[in-house]
């Protein structure tokens, strides 16, 4: 039956038509089977991968456009002692990890075993089966919570979220690194860290109110801090020269007349290569493979070669074997098995 694409209602509907906890399935294809027959799959075929295709599409949106400081409701998948799982959206869950969940949400290490510790001697090294367990979530599958989406890993291809709000996620990182919770910008990125100038005094196009102790500069630092430099770290110098790039490509649009000069522009703008996500999909199931990099002018033609290329390499795709189709959606290449 059609079921929201999450891992609490999939479950919950699973208690609901099993038995003894078993449900009956059918192979319909290599390492994928359905509680539809193999004539009801063939003719809901198009309305299931319609399915997968618009749930892709719903995660590419909202990889790409998701906002750090917006609080989204979603219920609790599954719970390790390094986190919990929550459903963002359809076919796709988030990762919060421990150091994101307020502490009303964690539960204190505790003794676990029969002896908790004390054996016939009384010491604690007496019982081999006690065990200290550390802090844990005491959330529960299926229980609904309230979280920011905090980042994409590109490299995992999921999402880390929050239950923390952006304020209080910055300064606990900090404090878990050693470093002064209140100092340093928190609710937007710094263009520059500011420093003290000669006779104390602090820059007046600083956008920060906490300068940087002359004892937190180098030698060099602060022989430049002292002529009225301001010192920067190599995030924030990149950030001013994307400005500077940008600015300097707006005024050159500008000045240029007709279509030429913005093309040129806009070509200088644009990198110079593009990433794409390659994923197999057999029936239901879907695995990300790896990615490629090709050049930012690609065919669509190119994309899919390289794609199957990549799949055939991994092991997902057999030599000589025929795919059923390669679907890009935005930077995301779906290769069907």
């Amino acid at each position: 039956p059609r079921t929201e694409a999450s891992t609490a209602a999939i479950r919950d509907r699973l208690k609901e038509i099993s038995t003894a906890g078993r449900i009956e399935v059918k192979e319909i294809g290599i390492c994928t089977v359905s509680m539809l027959s193999k004539k009801e799959f063939e003719f809901r075929r198009q309305e299931i991968e319609a399915r997968h295709r618009q749930m892709e599409e719903g995660i590419a949106i909202l990889r790409d456009n998701f906002d750090s400081k917006k609080w989204r409701s979603g219920r609790v998948s599954s719970v390790s002692d390094k986190g919990v799982y929550v459903s963002i959206l359809e076919g796709k869950d988030a990762f919060i990890p421990l150091l994101e969940l307020p502490e009303s949400h964690i539960s204190e290490g505790k003794l676990q075993g029969k002896g908790k510790g004390k054996g016939k001697g009384g010491g604690k090294d007496d019982d081999d089966e006690a065990e200290l367990m550390g802090p844990r979530p005491n959330l529960k599958p299926g229980q609904t919570v309230q979280f920011r989406v905090a980042r994409f890993n590109w490299q995992n291809d999921s999402f880390i979220a929050s239950m923390l709000t952006y304020e209080e996620s910055i300064a606990k990182m900090r404090a878990s690194r050693g470093q002064n919770p209140d100092s340093g910008p928190q609710s937007c990125a710094a263009a520059a860290e500011p420093v003290l100038l000669a006779g104390g005094k602090i820059p007046q196009y600083s956008r920060m109110s906490d300068p940087i102790a002359p004892a937190a500069l180098s030698k060099t630092d602060k022989f430049w801090a002292a002529r009225g430099y301001t010192i920067v770290d190599q995030k924030a110098a990149e950030e001013i020269n994307t400005w500077l790039r940008e600015s300097t490509l707006e005024a050159k649009m500008k000045k240029s007349k007709g279509s030429k000069g913005a093309k040129v522009a806009a070509e200088a703008s644009a990198p110079a290569d593009k990433k794409f996500i390659v994923s197999v999909t057999r029936g239901m199931n879907a695995k990300v493979v790896g990615q490629v990099t090709l050049p930012n002018k690609c065919t669509d033609e190119e994309v899919k070669q390289a794609a199957i290329e990549l799949v055939t390499k991994e092991g997902e795709l057999k030599a000589g074997q025929q795919h059923k189709g390669v679907l890009i959606a935005k930077n995301i290449v779906t290769v069907k098995c």
